[in-house]
């Protein structure tokens, strides 16, 4: 595992990238096994936890107020 993790051509590619995770700290992951020069993509940060967006995809995406959404926690839908 040491070879692979300083192997030249995985540190040219950025097969392993280092992201920010607000609980554990730095964490060395997977960087993006395929690469495109004009729409380059990234590892932004950490998965995000069960729930963590959910408001997020309620209101944003499906346009539900915010009343809709407590009454969907209360029921234990959400």
């Amino acid at each position: 595992m040491d070879k692979v993790v300083k192997d030249p051509q995985v540190l040219a590619r950025e097969m392993l990238v280092d992201i920010q995770d607000p609980k554990a700290g730095p964490v060395t992951t997977a960087g993006l096994p395929i690469k495109l020069s004009a729409t380059p993509g990234k590892a932004y940060g950490p998965v995000p936890g069960p729930g963590e967006h959910t408001e997020a995809v309620l209101a944003d995406w499906l346009h539900l107020p915010p009343d809709a959404v407590v009454r969907l926690r209360e029921k234990g839908v959400v």
